[in-house]
């Protein structure tokens, strides 16, 4: 067996393992798919390692590459995503060394730290190799009618008015990014980030609800997700200047509950405080999202905020990936 980089030539093969190892889920694994995660991604190109024997693909593990930022300093990070092994050769420890292996590629590329949120299933097998859990991200619901979760609702047809694409092109968007905090661990943030986070994703559309003028700068990112027989209405980006702008954002997400009629609107991560979540309407905070796991690539753990509750990350920096 043989371990080497991979080639953009590779990509079918490593789709046609992924699609033989794993099976379709709720994300298809496509080309386009691959190819927007992995080569697209405006933070950079993944590094991906793949096991070969008798010219055969056998197994593949893949980073993704990722920018945090925290106050004046951008931490260049990876996080653990698509892998996976041939099932004739499943057990022989080959996931390890691929994994392990990339670490060490991508430790001498210096880059900072890895970060996944794995499954139940893979999370020892990550512990074993370093990986340290920070905690559960918090979801926040706002349960605006118990009936629609019980008899199910369908999604109403939207009105026109939340085309996501002009309201990134706005140069009043740009402002609105420039004027985001700088307080705790959060994605760093561009026009390009967005165009590509939520224009050119191939799996799943998002919409937006914005104002943008001097003074009033705001923008709610969501997108519809099924829940048993409704649905979910999943708020997975929401900026806005000032606190000010609380109570028409609030009044925004009435509109959208309205005319949707969600069985629950969603709201997750870090990325607004309490206070400011109780001014929208939202009360309930879990802990049912995904368990976040953390390794340090060489350098001092606590640079980067062990504690989850520094991190301001919202449900648009975890899901999909």
């Amino acid at each position: 067996m043989i371990i080497r980089s991979a080639t953009d030539a590779d990509i079918p093969a490593i789709i046609e393992l992924l699609k033989l190892s794993l099976g379709e889920s709720l994300m298809p694994k496509s080309e386009a798919y691959w190819n927007w995660k992995h080569v697209n991604n405006p933070f950079g190109k993944s590094p991906v390692l793949l096991a070969e024997e008798n010219n055969q693909i056998i197994g593949v593990r893949a980073f993704m590459q990722w920018s945090w930022s925290r106050q004046d300093k951008v931490y260049l990070s990876l996080r653990a995503v698509d892998t996976a092994v041939h099932p004739d050769y499943q057990g022989k420890g080959i996931f390890k060394k691929l994994t392990m292996s990339l670490i060490e590629q991508c430790t001498e590329e210096e880059f900072d730290f890895i970060y996944n949120t794995p499954n139940p299933q893979s999370k020892p097998g990550y512990l074993k190799m370093g990986w340290q859990v920070l905690g559960k991200l918090p979801v926040t619901i706002r349960f605006p009618a118990l009936q629609r979760i019980i008899f199910g609702s369908k999604p109403q047809e939207f009105k026109e008015g939340y085309n996501l694409q002009p309201i990134i092109e706005n140069p009043h968007f740009e402002k609105l990014i420039q004027s985001q905090s700088n307080q705790g661990i959060h994605t760093a943030l561009s026009v390009n980030y967005f165009k590509w986070r939520y224009l050119e994703v191939p799996v799943v559309k998002y919409y937006g609800e914005a104002q943008m003028k001097e003074g009033v700068n705001w923008i709610v990112i969501f997108r519809i997700k099924p829940f048993r027989k409704s649905f979910e209405l999943r708020i997975v980006e929401l900026l806005f200047d000032s606190v000010q702008n609380l109570p028409a954002i609030k009044q925004a997400i009435s509109k959208l509950n309205k005319e949707l009629k969600p069985a629950f609107i969603s709201i997750g991560g870090q990325s607004l405080s309490r206070k400011e979540l109780k001014a929208l309407g939202f009360s309930f905070n879990l802990k049912i999202g995904p368990i976040m796991t953390f390794r340090s690539l060489g350098k001092e753990v606590d640079d980067f905020g062990m504690d989850l509750k520094q991190w301001g990350m919202g449900l648009g920096d975890m899901e999909l990936f």
